[in-house]
């Protein structure tokens, strides 16, 4: 049984390798156009989903150290796409946000990716689509569950 889930769970590994290889084509011709790269992109998902965050908020959010969330956090400010506020109580406390042009880009991404998947999913019968559907958001439920440092860890060290 394990050994069968092991299995299933490798071709499910490589069929979403395989799509986002084929969906990351797309993205990034559309952040290109912008003048972004996929890892700046992240940073605008991360704060548009936190509304505003601390430097250190979105480090842990984007699994970078902070140096690399201030570099991309700098770009973003240069192109408009996001701002930085120092706190009133605490000048030590950075606060980034989305400026309209990075919540514009957000919108942008997600109109194309949604037409993308549509156009992927429209050829696939609906009772099929709707079981696929509830799979995977069973299984990111599951996994958005999991301490996924500790998962990783366990897994490396048989």
């Amino acid at each position: 049984m394990q050994d069968e889930i092991a299995q299933q769970c490798k071709a499910l590994f490589d069929l979403i390798r395989r799509f986002w290889s084929c969906f990351g084509q797309h993205l990034n011709a559309v952040l290109n156009r912008r003048g972004i790269n996929v890892p700046q992109y992240m940073a605008l998902v991360a704060l548009g989903d936190l509304g505003e965050a601390t430097m250190g908020q979105l480090s842990k959010r984007l699994h970078v150290t902070m140096g690399a969330s201030t570099n991309l956090v700098d770009k973003l400010i240069r192109g408009g796409y996001a701002s930085r506020t120092r706190g009133t109580a605490d000048r030590r406390v950075v606060k980034v946000q989305l400026e309209p042009q990075g919540r514009q880009v957000l919108r942008d991404v997600e109109e194309k990716a949604v037409g993308f998947m549509t156009g992927a999913l429209a050829e696939v019968d609906p009772e099929r689509r709707k079981l696929f559907i509830e799979s995977y958001t069973k299984m990111v439920a599951i996994a958005e569950s999991k301490d996924t440092a500790t998962v990783f860890a366990a897994s490396d060290s048989g």
